[in-house]
């Protein structure tokens, strides 16, 4: 019997693998990293390598063609 993760699953697994990786990596303590933030480092990586904004929307799921904007304004600043 498997099921999905939800939302809140996701960042628990995230939040206790920061956590075990600070020990090593104490800057790490005081970084934001949730599921948004490694999506959008995703994107941004995704674009940098010269993949097509319509691909990473497709990649990332995105429902609406204009909720990626913001991270490609971001991206070339």
């Amino acid at each position: 019997m498997s099921s999905c993760l939800s939302r809140d699953g996701i960042a628990y697994i995230l939040r206790r693998h920061v956590q075990a990786a600070a020990q090593q990596l104490p800057a790490l303590a005081h970084k934001r990293v949730t599921p948004h933030v490694l999506r959008h480092s995703c994107a941004v990586g995704l674009l940098q390598s010269g993949n097509a904004l319509p691909v990473i929307r497709d990649y990332l799921g995105h429902a609406s063609m204009r909720q990626p904007d913001a991270t490609s304004r971001q991206t070339f600043r």
